[in-house]
């Protein structure tokens, strides 16, 4: 998913493999948005 070079990642709580991807896409200098927190 990373080689076609996003201009950014959304990431949502969920598993390794998120926090994975969220790693790898920032170590490539690709932005990452997290979401982690609910705000009513």
């Amino acid at each position: 998913m990373l080689e076609s070079l996003p201009i950014g990642v959304i990431v949502f709580p969920g598993s390794g493999i998120v926090e994975n991807l969220a790693d790898k896409a920032r170590k490539m200098g690709i932005p990452v948005r997290r979401f982690d927190t609910i705000r009513a």
